[in-house]
């Protein structure tokens, strides 16, 4: 019986994740959430948290962004104080992410290289 086990086990589990219960309805296949992401028309915004300090404030505002209704994908990096998202632009916007991180106390603005790295100065005679 263990020997058994060991062997159907991972293959019903395996089998579980590739073909899940319920997975066809009407004689269609049920769309999977990469195909439903694939759809949508997604915007990629890029937003910098001037006063962010800690992996913590980091961990609240990803949580934070991630509960906006039509935010698909949330990364925040601390050490450099940045966050992509990628929305749904028809479900909200760049005030309502905004909005979100100051909720948690982390002000966020939308980011703009130019900030970061400003045109170099042009010398006379260079």
């Amino acid at each position: 019986m263990q020997f058994c086990s060991r062997l159907l086990l991972p293959a019903l589990a395996t089998a579980l994740l590739l073909f899940p219960v319920g997975a066809r309805s009407a004689g269609k296949a049920a769309a999977t959430p990469a195909k439903r992401i694939k759809r949508m028309k997604l915007t990629k915004l890029a937003l910098e948290f001037p006063k962010m300090r800690t992996a913590a404030e980091a961990d609240r505002v990803a949580t934070a962004l991630k509960a906006v209704p039509g935010v698909v994908r949330v990364i925040v990096d601390s050490r450099i104080r940045l966050s992509v998202v990628d929305y749904d632009a028809g479900k909200t916007n760049l005030k309502r992410l905004i909005a979100a991180s100051e909720a948690v106390g982390v002000p966020a603005r939308k980011y703009l290289v130019e900030r970061r790295f400003p045109k170099p100065i042009k010398l006379k005679g260079g």
